[in-house]
């Protein structure tokens, strides 16, 4: 189900398939790159919007999650819903079974703020590390400021130590400033025109050597990103 919040000029559209951000633009124009699907060596693949990455960011080598783990391909439930706000929730699986997680995307006239809750019901701690997946519109200026990305290939994925970033993109400067999100994942395909700024709570912790965050029993996580634009 699609639902669409709005704050005077910005306007989000969100669907409970996946959590996605399906469009967020500001006054007519692209914040984030509008989710669209393609066929890469001959599968569907989706790109664009913005999604979570729940429970856990990149692969995952500690248990059968998929890349980026279950979040973006369940359908969430609305809890609630206002003009320019929805939270969204889901119960958890694929070993998660008693964590109930929580999607909220709140909208100001020049900002959004989104934001991870994940409350473990559960009677064993659970190992969590999220992050959301924004792909923005990046136009042929694209920067972030006090990175010199060199010949670094951003296919390979550039990660960046810092709880907030601020860059140019095509039709905005803008800003991420993240709470419990202490790393960046800078990332694109080139398929098109759009570069991942990626909030995620420690890059890639559910490799070998990875640290993800232990949720004990009864514990709750909360990790928010706020995107504001320069209009």
């Amino acid at each position: 189900m699609k639902i669409e919040l709005s704050k005077n000029k910005a306007k989000l559209i969100a669907n409970t398939n996946g959590a996605y951000i399906e469009e967020y633009a500001y006054d007519g124009k692209d914040i984030i790159f509008p989710k669209f699907e393609t066929e890469i060596a001959g599968k569907k693949k989706i790109r664009g919007g913005s999604h979570p990455c729940l429970p856990s960011f990149g692969p995952s080598e500690i248990n059968d999650l998929k890349d980026h783990g279950y979040g973006r391909d369940c359908d969430w439930e609305v809890v609630e819903k206002s003009a320019n706000k929805v939270v969204l929730k889901l119960e958890g699986l694929c070993g998660y079974e008693g964590m109930d997680s929580f999607i909220t995307y709140e909208l100001g006239d020049e900002w959004l703020l989104a934001e991870i809750k994940m409350i473990n019901n559960a009677n064993k701690d659970l190992p969590v590390a999220p992050g959301f997946h924004p792909y923005f519109r990046a136009g042929q200026s694209f920067k972030v400021d006090g990175v010199d990305f060199g010949s670094f290939k951003l296919e390979d994925t550039y990660f960046l130590d810092a709880s907030e970033v601020s860059f140019k993109a095509e039709n905005f400067n803008i800003e991420i400033k993240n709470e419990n999100f202490h790393k960046f994942a800078i990332w694109t395909d080139f398929l098109d025109d759009y570069r991942c700024v990626e909030p995620c709570y420690n890059g890639k912790s559910f490799v070998k050597d990875g640290k993800p965050y232990i949720l004990k029993a009864g514990e709750t996580f909360l990790a928010k990103m706020k995107i504001k634009i320069e209009a």
